[in-house]
């Protein structure tokens, strides 16, 4: 049965709701040398990871506020720039206030985006379905918790939660990969590029989202070589 990203819109912003419980229980007991500490992205500290979850969640919110409004949106913007580099160089308790902060500005706004149709440009190269906004959000979420454990080696997360994602990622992000068949366990058949796949992947759906996402090979991935 083929995959689709946005089917399940309200579970997707119930599991946002909790990789964000999550995420903010762990980051709370962090120490100012924890956050200082590195990831698995190259020159980011966990700081870096925590600004960049806040400048997306304002970003994303601001979408949805034009959305709601009949703007036009501008674009969501989720890079570090500036002010994100000295908020990551803030102290914890400041970073922790703001993550909590901007998720709740987010969770009311992408609520009342539930039953809206169309589309919207996040930025060049990426226009997405307004259902799918709220994968946008998990995406971030799942993927950067991952990143702030460099010892890591798997998601997570469920395969419940991880099978949209994967559907989101191979659907809108999926780039340079080739036509992929990726199986998962329980039979949920996704595609990258819109030729015949050339190459196919099996596993659980939070193993090929890591492998899509990240290229990690984690348990109980098999792919074709290339």
């Amino acid at each position: 049965m083929p995959s689709v990203p946005g089917e399940h819109f309200d579970s997707s912003l119930h599991a946002v709701r909790e990789q964000t419980h999550t995420l903010l229980g762990r980051t709370i007991a962090y120490s100012p040398e924890d956050w200082a500490a590195p990831t698995r992205l190259p020159g980011w500290t966990r700081g870096h990871i925590a600004a960049h979850l806040i400048k997306g969640a304002r970003g994303l919110a601001q979408v949805c506020r034009e959305l709601l409004e009949g703007v036009s949106p501008g674009g969501y913007d989720s890079s570090l720039g500036r002010d994100c580099e000295l908020l990551a160089i803030s102290d914890g308790l400041h970073l922790q206030i703001e993550l909590d902060t901007s998720a709740g500005e987010l969770d009311p706004l992408l609520t009342q985006l539930a039953g809206r149709e169309g589309h919207v440009q996040l930025r060049p190269g990426l226009k997405v379905a307004i259902r799918d906004l709220p994968l946008v959000r998990l995406r971030e979420l799942v993927l950067h918790s991952f990143d702030l454990e460099p010892d890591a080696s798997s998601l997570e997360v469920t395969d419940e939660v991880a099978a949209p994602l994967l559907a989101f990622e191979a659907t809108y992000l999926a780039r340079g990969t080739g036509s992929l068949e990726l199986v998962t366990l329980e039979g949920r058949v996704v595609r990258t590029g819109v030729r015949p796949p050339h190459r196919r992947a099996a596993g659980s759906a939070s193993a090929l989202l890591l492998w899509l996402a990240r290229g990690i090979e984690s348990e109980g991935l098999e792919y074709d070589k290339i």
